[in-house]
């Protein structure tokens, strides 16, 4: 799902020329351009853009709630989702710098109990989503289940592919990871990132679900398919459905004071850093992904640094483009998933026939947009409800020619008294 919906975001934002004229763009006209996309994209979320070291806009948009018409501050809390993997590699990287675990061990180093046929599965598989655990364990984000329950599911499972074989995206495989976190530390996961990585950066702002210090801070509401999901921080307490992989909720300016701390390396060090963002494992035409990161190269701003993340609390993007100097920050309490199910006829049977997400697609048509100067196009749903009867149809072709083939096999092995596989 992941490739699909990158592969989808690169055909709405466009090309940039070069020698385009970013670095003469105000705030003012950044703010400008982001009231229209308020109103005319209907855009709710903090949004903050940096650049060479400067904050050029630091705004929310919208409404954090919309029952009581409370409205999104710069300093709302969002909910991060899979962002929240880039904060589970640097407690396994700061467990290393510290000399309690290496990413080349293997899981089975730090964790009892792993199968026979999971023990080649090393801790960098997981960072780089190359172990071959499938993608996930739960009934759900929020089903209440503990740590030892979700390894023994995940590792009761098939592997999808060989350990280091090749890119296989996995959330279950950072719940490895957390695990592997509170084995070796001796702490709770939360604890170990509380210690060890908000607070040192200061990210004051930053935690899980259900957590008493959201209690006297601004959080918005989530809105998934135009429906009031509430507050994270009124959801459950995290549990071991996604911890490593989510859970977690923060701000645009935490999120900035977090990558300086990673530039200037006040928490991790520059080694450290260097294996985050490091082309581990290609996943795409130019894409590749580092530990809790993806890198690429955008066509007129060079080298980017970015991870997204979309759920129940709405949508969350980060990038940097170091070539630029540039960093874009959005978080939005809104996301919208459509999917068909075709009855297990295709190998990936959960596809997208309307997908909105709304920090992902405004994020990169600003960088674009602040790159060339020109501000006169908004963003574009990733895929619009508009295409779902060409989305629909090519969807029935193939399921189609899918019933025909089991069909015609079924038929086959009747005729021959075998038995169906």
């Amino acid at each position: 799902m992941v490739g699909l919906l990158a592969g989808l975001l690169v055909g709405t934002v466009g090309d940039v020329a070069d020698g385009a004229p970013g670095r003469g763009v105000s705030g003012d006209e950044i703010g400008a351009y982001m009231e229209r996309v308020e109103a005319e994209r209907d855009f709710s979320g903090s949004v903050l853009v940096a650049r060479d070291g400067e904050v050029l806009l630091h705004e929310g948009y919208g409404l954090a709630e919309e029952a009581t018409g409370e409205p999104v501050g710069k300093d709302t809390v969002f909910g991060l989702a899979s962002l929240a993997k880039q904060f589970t590699a640097a407690a396994i990287l700061k467990l290393e710098e510290q000399g309690r675990l290496g990413v080349d061990d293997r899981i089975s180093e730090h964790l009892a109990g792993v199968p026979s046929g999971k023990t080649g599965i090393k801790i960098h598989h997981l960072l780089t989503h190359t172990s071959g655990l499938t993608k996930d364990h739960a009934r759900g984000d929020f089903e209440q289940i503990g740590r030892e329950e979700a390894l023994r599911r995940i590792f009761a499972k098939p592997l999808a592919r060989a350990p280091g074989s090749g890119y296989e995206y996995s959330d279950s495989g950072y719940t490895v990871a957390a695990a592997i976190v509170e084995e070796v530390s001796g702490r709770s996961f939360q604890g170990y990132l509380h210690s060890n990585l908000f607070r040192p950066a200061g990210l004051d702002s930053t935690g899980f679900w259900d957590e008493p210090r959201f209690d006297g801070l601004p959080v918005a509401n989530g809105y998934a398919n135009g429906e009031d999901q509430g507050s994270p921080a009124g959801f459950p307490g995290v549990s071991w459905a996604i911890m490593g992989a989510g859970g977690q909720i923060s701000t645009t300016g935490d999120l900035l004071r977090w990558w300086r701390t990673l530039e200037e390396n006040t928490v991790l060090s520059e080694a450290s850093a260097g294996k985050l963002f490091a082309r581990h494992v290609r996943y795409g035409e130019g894409e590749y992904y580092g530990y809790g990161w993806e890198r690429s190269e955008a066509e007129g701003l060079g080298d980017v640094i970015t991870h997204n993340g979309a759920g129940n609390t709405g949508n969350a993007y980060f990038a940097a483009y170091p070539d630029r100097d540039l960093v874009v920050a959005v978080l939005s309490n809104r996301v919208t998933f459509r999917s068909i199910t075709l009855g297990n006829l295709l190998e990936d049977d959960d596809l997208p026939y309307q997908v909105t997400i709304p920090a992902d697609e405004t994020g990169m048509r600003l960088a674009r947009n602040i790159e060339s100067g020109d501000f006169s196009e908004l963003p574009s749903p990733t895929l619009p409800i508009s295409l779902t009867l060409g989305v629909l149809g090519v969807l029935v072709a193939v399921s189609l020619g899918a019933v025909a083939r089991r069909g015609g096999a079924a038929g086959e092995a009747a005729e021959k008294g075998g038995k169906q596989a």
